[in-house]
């Protein structure tokens, strides 16, 4: 008869021991993983410390060369190009002279470079493609410079939901990333989005799908791209709105629109006079102002009453919360807005109507990211701020600055 071994106390006690030691150690890689993601996470991140924008310094002959600065006024690139300008979030074009001509080349946010200065323009970037132009023509290459798509083209578009539009011999038409050919010819295209391209054919526009087949024969004179779900287009001289669906949402019968913001749309009448509507086209404050600018998320609006008369904000009834006063407004963006008194120079007030800088200046830019907002100082030197009026680079100023292309620090 086999005997089962008798149970080994001390044994099972150090096993225990163990294992809860080692889920311990776990947990906490867990964790820290956890927070690493979400702290490193680009929609919760806020400006890294080797963000970059684009500054320039003049020389004492008054020429100015341009480099890169961090969000600390830590110079991450030496001026030295005599051109530099963002393409794209991520890459900066730059310029120098060889022998009469201009060449550009391509560095990313650090300052290294990518390409040298050997190409005649630069586009874009998009889909992970540059747009390059070499030797009068066009084409496509990836981030070491190297050609994907040779240049071929005389025009081109940048690359969305995987396509873009190319003109070759007077006529556009839709490629891949590889070069393929996937649409028939138009007179013009736009960038396909959401699965929909504007494309003119027999001097109107209509709209294909994915595949490049006609969903809505040309019929237009004008579109602009789909944008929160509506799409403006001008028919019989006049602009109304498409649905996402391609139906006419918002009948034609306006002298102009602006894209919506906020779910609102500033739209001109037939006599000149501005009011705005909401997606459903309802004229919530009839046309009646000389000059209006878009809402904010702050419920207020720029308008002005009469024309060449002063600038004040209303409230989405059409009732003015801070009255005419200002010679320029701009729109709040996280409850601040700039605006000059008397057309030279610029100050930020709150929803109140109140100034928040103790002093004017040349320029006041509108904040970016509700973060931080560029400002050039009377003697004609640029820095910024963040959105409490604080000197982000301390007492540094600079000649020129330039943030990225959709007015950001250039991201990691």
């Amino acid at each position: 008869m086999l005997r089962t071994p008798g149970i080994n106390k001390k044994r099972v006690l150090t096993l225990m021991i163990a294992g809860i030691l080692i889920f311990a150690v776990v947990s906490l890689i867990i964790v820290f993983f956890q927070n690493y993601i979400q702290t490193s996470s680009p929609t919760q991140a806020k400006l890294f410390r080797n963000d970059t924008m684009v500054y320039g310094l003049a020389d004492k002959d008054g020429t100015t060369k341009y480099g890169l600065v961090d969000t600390e006024g830590n110079i991450v690139l030496e001026a030295k190009y005599e051109a530099a300008f963002p393409v794209g979030e991520e890459l900066v074009g730059i310029m120098q002279t060889k022998n009469g001509n201009k060449k550009y080349g391509i560095i990313n946010r650090d300052g290294k470079e990518i390409t040298k200065c050997v190409y005649e323009d630069i586009k874009f970037y998009s889909g992970k493609l540059i747009a390059l132009r070499e030797k009068g023509k066009w084409g496509y290459a990836d981030t070491r410079g190297k050609w994907v798509i040779k240049p071929q083209y005389t025009d081109v578009r940048n690359f969305s939901e995987g396509v873009a539009g190319v003109s070759k011999d007077g006529k556009w038409f839709f490629i891949d990333k590889k070069g393929k050919k996937l649409s028939n010819d138009f007179e013009n295209v736009r960038n396909l989005k959401n699965g929909i391209a504007g494309v003119k054919s027999d001097g109107k526009w209509g709209f294909v799908d994915m595949n490049f087949n006609w969903i809505l024969k040309p019929k237009y004179q004008a579109i602009r791209d789909l944008e929160n779900s509506l799409i403006a287009f001008k028919k019989d001289g006049k602009w109304g709105f498409l649905n996402g669906d391609l139906k006419e949402a918002i009948a034609p019968k306006y002298k102009s629109v602006s894209y919506f913001s906020n779910g609102i749309a500033v739209v001109e009448d037939k006599n000149g006079k501005f009011g705005y509507i909401n997606t459903e086209g309802e004229e919530f404050i009839k046309p009646q102002f000389a000059a209006a600018k878009n809402f904010s998320s702050s419920n207020r609006a720029p308008v002005q009453k009469e024309e060449g008369g002063l600038w004040g904000y209303i409230n989405s009834a059409g009732e003015f919360e801070i009255k005419p006063q200002f010679q320029d407004a701009g729109v709040f963006t996280d409850n601040i807005a700039p605006v000059s008194k008397n057309g030279k120079t610029y100050s930020y007030i709150n929803i109140k109507g109140e100034s928040i800088l103790k002093e004017d200046y040349a320029y006041t830019s509108e904040y970016y990211e509700d973060e931080y907002a560029l400002i050039q100082a009377l003697d004609g030197k640029w820095f910024v701020i963040d959105n409490s009026g604080n000197k982000i680079f301390g007492d540094k100023k600079f000649d020129i600055l330039i943030p990225a292309s959709d007015g950001t620090w250039f991201k990691k």
